[in-house]
This record gives C-alpha cells, sequence and structure tokens, in this order.
C-alpha cells in the first residue's frame, strides 16, 4: 500500500476524532453546567447526571489515549 495513502487515511481518521472529542467535551461542559446549576438551586444530586459525567469522562479519556497511539503510528514510532 501507498504510503501516502496510508498517512491521507490516518489524517482522515484523525480528523473524524477530533471532532468527535469536541463533541464529547461540548457535552460534558454542558452537564457540568446542569450539575452546578442545580446545586446553586439546592436540588438534590441527580444520579443520571453524575453518571452520564462519569462516561463522558471515561470516553474523552479512550479518545485521548486512542488519538495519542494515533498520532504515533503517523510519526513512526
Amino acid at each position: 500500500m501507498n504510503e501516502n495513502y496510508k498517512i491521507k487515511v490516518a489524517e482522515n481518521f484523525m480528523n473524524f476524532m477530533y471532532t468527535l472529542t469536541e463533541r464529547v467535551q461540548k457535552r460534558y461542559s454542558q452537564t457540568c453546567a446542569e450539575i452546578t446549576e442545580s446545586e446553586k438551586l439546592g436540588v438534590p444530586k441527580n444520579l443520571g447526571l453524575l453518571e452520564k459525567k462519569a462516561h463522558q469522562i471515561e470516553t474523552l479519556v479512550f479518545l485521548n489515549k486512542s488519538l495519542n497511539k494515533l498520532n504515533k503510528c503517523i510519526l513512526g514510532y
């Protein structure tokens, strides 16, 4: 397979991963804002929101690790 083709495919995949990461980060920020707002209003902590936040953190960690591995593959080490 042509080396330039591999790099082009990897770059497209990285762009997809960055877009996905950005979307999850936006959702995470919204979830944090919802939690903060409910705390200001004195509402008891919502377990669903806390679980959602934890899942979003796990997703961001996974995406970050995947992007790091992909960068290493592209750079060749």
